[in-house]
């Protein structure tokens, strides 16, 4: 008799996982007591007043079915900015432009190729993250799994080069995403420029240390991989044809700085102006799309059907998106999000100055993966941070680091978080392996978050 082959587990796929989170959010609300802080007259919250409601405020399952619409509407200016920065990158792929400079690179480089290309993708993605901190950074998820395919490695390795250092950028960026918190803390906006950029740089080092180990280890053997299929190498670029007299490709070059220029424009942009960021990306990104290719050799028609296509591979991932925007909708019409904030706030208080701050940090850094907007917890949580670091003595700049690195890592693993699990979809890699080959690097920042804030806040570290 032929023994019944033992079924490994399989993990679902993604639209079950975010369909089984949304109902797990909805159960929670007839759990967790419903509750609100007082607010003023303009609707600024009141730390010190908190109210537990009379009765529950659940969303039911029948309720969550006619919110997704409105979670998918709700998303929708990041939806569109995504699916155009995308599409923007689809037509610089469909140039060519980027997978022939990898293929000339491999080729004379030989063997050295890992060690060079690894830092300079990397360095370069947590760069463009740090200064232009937006969603349309999915875009550069692509390039990664090319990157991999071209250096025989597997998804893992893609999201790496791509989607890793683009979060510890995005986290730890000096410029735009600090001046919210700061703005709110009565803080010179950018103010502590120089320290925030020194943090980034060390962060980016042990990351990228991690990447590049990780890497090593399935150039070395495939096996090492975390993947739990082999189908990934199915897709690996395989050139059996002599390419050692191959030319620079100049155009593809040209292209390739055009492609890293419109972040370096969208970065002044964002710096001198100010207004309509998100409005300005998505012309922006359809212009920039039709130049570069044109420059690219492609014709008129080619780059209109490239842009489409681009669009349409994102529905998906858009979608994911929205699903994500519905979860947060769900605990604030349950009145279970400030429920969570003042639960795990309160015992702060009876700290000392020190622990407190690291406190904070550690507080946001658990609230981080349910609500990831930084503007969202901005408004939920430094009405509540102000008034507890005045009364504990600790300058605004700390309060603000502690929200800024709590409001970073675990952006990694959010399944709330749009960009994380759209970025997962492109490059075909499981929740589960992710949260595997992610979660000891998170950890790590997450420890040495809590050191940088306990030295900073010791050495009276103002930033001003």
């Amino acid at each position: 008799m032929d023994k019944k082959k033992k079924r490994s587990f399989k993990m679902p796929h993604l639209l079950y996982i975010m369909l089984g989170l949304l109902v797990m959010m909805s159960l929670l609300t007839y759990v967790i007591p419903a509750g609100n802080f007082g607010r003023d007259a303009s609707g600024k919250v009141d730390a010190n007043v908190f109210n537990y409601l009379s009765s529950q405020t659940p969303v039911s399952l029948v309720d969550l079915f006619f919110m997704l619409l409105g979670g998918l509407v709700a998303a929708g200016t990041t939806v569109w900015v995504v699916m155009v920065s995308a599409a923007n990158m689809n037509v610089v792929m469909d140039t060519g432009a980027i997978d022939e400079v990898l293929e000339y690179a491999t080729i004379k480089l030989k063997k050295s190729s890992t060690k060079v290309l690894v830092p300079i993708l990397y360095f370069l993605i947590l760069y463009i993250a740090a200064f232009a901190s937006t969603d349309a950074l999915i875009a550069v998820v692509p390039i990664g799994v090319l990157f991999a395919k071209r250096l025989k490695i597997d998804p893992l390795s893609a999201l790496g080069v791509s989607f890793f250092p683009s979060m510890i950028g995005f986290g730890l960026g000096p410029t735009l995403r600090v001046i919210i918190p700061q703005t709110m803390l009565n803080l010179p906006p950018l103010s502590g420029f120089g320290v925030r950029m020194l943090l980034l740089n060390i962060f980016g080092i042990v990351g990228l240390l991690y990447t590049f180990r990780y890497i090593k280890r399935v150039q070395k053997d495939s096996n090492n991989s975390l993947m739990n299929n082999e189908d990934w190498k199915n897709e690996l670029i395989v050139d059996d044809v002599d390419k050692s007299n191959m030319d620079m490709p100049k155009r593809s070059v040209i292209v390739l700085i055009l492609m890293i220029l419109q972040y370096v424009i969208l970065v002044a942009y964002f710096l001198i102006f100010k207004e309509k960021p998100m409005e300005f990306i998505v012309g922006f990104f359809l212009i920039g799309a039709i130049f570069i290719g044109l420059v690219g050799g492609m014709d008129a028609e080619e780059v209109a059907n490239s842009f489409v296509r681009g669009l349409a591979n994102m529905a998906f991932v858009v979608f994911i998106i929205g699903l994500a925007t519905t979860m947060q909708t769900v605990m604030v019409q349950g009145n279970i999000l400030d429920t969570i904030i003042y639960s795990i706030t309160r015992p702060l208080m009876n700290l000392n100055r020190s622990i407190s701050a690291i406190g904070i940090t550690a507080v946001i850094t658990l609230i981080n993966p349910f609500v990831p907007s930084v503007t969202a917890k901005a408004a939920a949580l430094i009405p509540i941070i102000e008034p507890l670091t005045n009364a504990l003595g600790i300058h605004p700049q700390i309060a603000c680091q502690a929200f800024l690195m709590g409001d970073s890592f675990t952006n990694m693993i959010s399944p709330a978080l749009g960009w994380t699990m759209g970025a997962l979809t492109i490059a075909k890699v499981p929740y589960d392996r992710w949260i595997k080959w992610v979660i000891k690097p998170m950890l790590l920042f997450v420890f040495m978050s809590f050191i940088v804030i306990f030295i900073l806040n010791t050495i009276g570290w103002t930033g001003i």
